[in-house]
């Protein structure tokens, strides 16, 4: 059912709302992601799952995208920020006066951000089975728009991944299950892109 509804999702982006061709291409903003987590995998883990939020929002070519890590002007930004801490760290202070027009200065929109805001692994014994490790991970998507602060789209996604023997794999294994979600996530998004433009002309 979920790779049925996956497959309406791109089906719309592709052709229900033009092609990403016939858009002026906006651009995009990918913030730090944070953990709210204390898990000792916890810093790795959330690289990796910004790292595949960065493929999933340039595979399609939709966005403009910029990386706030690779950004001069966005890296001395972020780096006023080092007072807050993660679970502090929200629009209030990444889309305050300074932070827009620097995001603006960029010709940015849209600013995304992610937050792991669960991260744990269990061992896991049953009869009909061999024990593993079950590895889970909860991210939470957000795209605000630059302009007024807003929540542009947001969704909570689960993955879960599993390994024989080591419990940092099963995190791992998790990981690489992110990317159709993550995709699915942009897909929705650039389709509420489409529409408004559609509804404005």
């Amino acid at each position: 059912m979920k790779k049925i509804l996956l497959s309406i999702v791109a089906l719309l982006a592709a052709n229900v709302c033009v092609t990403a061709q016939d858009l002026v291409k906006e651009t995009v903003i990918v913030d730090r992601f944070l953990s709210t987590t204390n898990h000792d995998l916890a810093s790795e883990t959330t690289h990796a799952l910004r790292d595949m939020a960065l493929q999933a929002f340039t595979e399609k070519g939709r966005f403009n995208l910029v990386d706030s890590e690779q950004n001069a002007v966005l890296q001395k930004l972020n780096s006023t920020r080092t007072q807050y801490s993660e679970e502090s760290v929200n629009a209030s202070n990444v889309l305050d006066e300074e932070s827009t027009e620097v995001y603006k200065s960029l010709g940015a929109k849209y600013l995304v951000q992610g937050r792991v805001t669960n991260l744990s692994v269990a061992y896991v014994e049953s009869s009909s089975t061999s024990p593993y490790y079950k590895g889970e991970v909860t991210l939470v998507l957000t795209v605000h728009n630059i302009a007024d602060g807003s929540v542009k789209s947001s969704e909570t996604l689960e993955f879960t991944g599993i390994d024989s023997n080591v419990p940092k794999q099963a995190i791992d294994d998790a990981v690489k299950s992110t990317k159709s979600k993550i995709m699915a996530f942009e897909s929705i998004f650039f389709l509420s892109i489409c529409f408004a433009e559609e509804f404005a002309e």
